[in-house]
């Protein structure tokens, strides 16, 4: 995901640049914004549900005697318990005003520069100063990135299995601290990651969500901009009658 951000992101500032030298905005923010808007509406076509659930096996304690034991995710309590259980997974879109502010900004801005661009009015209000274009292009660049994010977020979902992960260190930040995590893939080989992590966390398990394809490609519940995690148990239900 980040090397497509980056990549993204070095192609605009190309254009930007272009738009600076020449004093033209068209340049970078008529294709800046008309591929926002193909990102923000291909994000609904490549994961369609605005909510989704997912069901990940929850052991039982081994022993009866064994001192039972609790996980925390998302700051949920999950306790082990002498039966098997599931733990279900709600996602949740959440940040919606954000993602509508960015297609609305570039609806505004195609509109404008195709349908007023030869209004005397409007050419005499458009910025010319050189550190007015640059602040229009950082502008369009941040809502050009929250659009390809929430984008890669829903391919990555539509194609991702779900796993709990254990916490195998971290590095303490001024805000955020890094993570670094531990899981089994769906062939049951060791796999790792790291990612992000809020200082003010008592978490001592981790959502993990992998590419079954490329297991190397995992992400953590804290990793997603546009999603929001929950999990609570169930008691673990009868697949054979279920089907």
């Amino acid at each position: 995901m980040r090397s497509v951000i980056g990549t993204v992101s070095v192609l605009y500032v190309l254009l930007a640049a272009a738009s600076v030298v020449i004093i033209d905005l068209r340049v970078v923010l008529i294709p800046s914004a008309i591929l926002t808007l193909v990102l923000t509406s291909g994000g609904f076509v490549a994961f369609r549900h605005l909510r989704g659930a997912l069901a990940i096996p929850w052991p039982a304690i081994p022993s009866a005697g064994e001192i039972q034991s609790t996980a925390i995710i998302e700051g949920t309590a999950l306790p082990f318990q002498g039966y098997a259980q599931e733990a279900i997974v709600l996602i949740r879109i959440r940040r919606a005003l954000e993602l509508a502010a960015a297609a609305f900004l570039s609806v505004a801005a195609l509109y404008a520069m195709f349908f007023l661009a030869n209004e005397p009015s409007f050419a005499s209000a458009v910025p010319t100063g050189v550190f007015q274009v640059e602040f229009i292009c950082i502008a369009g660049l941040i809502v050009l990135i929250q659009s390809l994010r929430w984008f890669l977020e829903r391919r990555f979902l539509a194609r991702s299995r779900c796993t709990v992960g254990t916490i195998l260190g971290g590095d303490p930040g001024f805000f955020r601290r890094s993570l670094t995590y531990g899981f089994f893939d769906q062939n049951g080989e060791r796999r790792g990651g790291q990612g992000v992590w809020p200082l003010a966390s008592q978490d001592n398990l981790v959502l993990v969500l992998y590419d079954p394809h490329d297991p190397d490609a995992s992400m953590t519940q804290r990793g997603f901009h546009f999603h929001q995690f929950s999990v609570r148990l169930i008691p673990a239900r009868n697949r054979k009658s279920d089907q």
